[in-house]
C-alpha cells in the first residue's frame, strides 16, 4: 500500500533512509561514511520534510511497516521549475528490492506529478547502475545534464534523467 507520510511514520522513514543508503551506496560512497550516517540529523530532516507543503512524501507499507518511500515536488533546477516535477528521493529496504514496490512508488509519483507537469526529472549517481537501470526500465533517459554534488562530505557525479509524462 502506498499512502501519504504522516509524522508518526518519521522514525520508520528515517530507518529506511539510513539502511537503504547503506545498501544502495555501498561501494559507491566510502563505507566509513555510510556506517556513520547521523541518524538524528536524518530524523530531524524527515520531521521537517513530512510537514513541508512544498513537497510530498509517500510511504510504502507492508505488514503495517514502512519499507520504502518517495519524496517529490516541483523541480529545483533553474529554468525547469514551471514545466517539470522532480523525484527527489525514492528508497526501499534492501529486502524489498525487485518485488515491484519501487515501481509502485514511481508510478504513484509520476501520476501525482502528471496533474501539474509535462515532465519528471531526477538526479542519479553516475556510478549507481542499479538505479539507472530501474529508471530506464520505467522510461527515463539521461538528458545530458550533469553535476557534482557534496554528499556526506564526498563529491559525487550525478546525471539528470527525465521522462515526458504529459
Amino acid at each position: 500500500m502506498i499512502r501519504k507520510a504522516v509524522l508518526e511514520d518519521v522514525e520508520q522513514l528515517t530507518n529506511v533512509h539510513v539502511l537503504s543508503w547503506q545498501s544502495a551506496y555501498r561501494g559507491l560512497i566510502p563505507n566509513e561514511v555510510l556506517d556513520n550516517i547521523d541518524y538524528q540529523a536524518r530524523n530531524e530532516m524527515w520531521n521537517k520534510t513530512v510537514c513541508d507543503s512544498s513537497t510530498e512524501t509517500v510511504v510504502a507499507i507492508v505488514d503495517k511497516k514502512v519499507v520504502g518511500f518517495a519524496n517529490f515536488g516541483s523541480c529545483r533546477d533553474e529554468g525547469e521549475v514551471l514545466i517539470a516535477g522532480e523525484l527527489r528521493a525514492i528508497y526501499l529496504l534492501h529486502e524489498f528490492w525487485n518485488k515491484g514496490i519501487g515501481s509502485q512508488l514511481l508510478d504513484y509519483v509520476t501520476g501525482a506529478l502528471k496533474k501539474e507537469y509535462e515532465n519528471v526529472l531526477l538526479w542519479v549517481l553516475d556510478s549507481n547502475q542499479n538505479a539507472i537501470q530501474f529508471y530506464e526500465h520505467h522510461g527515463f533517459v539521461k538528458d545530458g545534464v550533469e553535476k557534482k554534488e557534496n554528499v556526506l562530505s564526498n563529491i559525487v557525479h550525478e546525471s539528470r534523467m527525465s521522462k515526458t509524462i504529459n
